[in-house]
């Protein structure tokens, strides 16, 4: 008796699954302008937060190299001109 039912049950839970869906999409067709701008304007924002995050953290690397090369032990090919020669 159960084989029998099944398949409607199936065929009615499948229905019910794809109207659920087709409300869904046309409540989300039927946005506002307004909303749509407001959220243009958020990413454009966000954009431009992201630039400046971006330039800072490439400046800081180029900073944090130079220091570097400042601070650190010259190169192999360096230490002949900076030291005397002992001859």
């Amino acid at each position: 008796m159960f084989e029998s039912i099944f398949p409607f049950f199936l065929c009615i839970g499948g229905a019910i699954y794809l109207v659920m869906r087709g409300i869904r999409a046309f409540e989300r067709r039927g946005s506002s302008p307004e909303e749509i701008a407001a959220l243009s304007d958020q990413l454009s924002e966000l954009r431009e937060l992201h630039w400046t995050m971006r330039m800072s953290i490439d400046r800081l690397r180029e900073e944090q190299e130079f220091a570097g090369q400042l601070l650190g032990p010259p190169a192999s090919g360096d230490q002949s001109k900076s030291r005397p020669s002992t001859a």
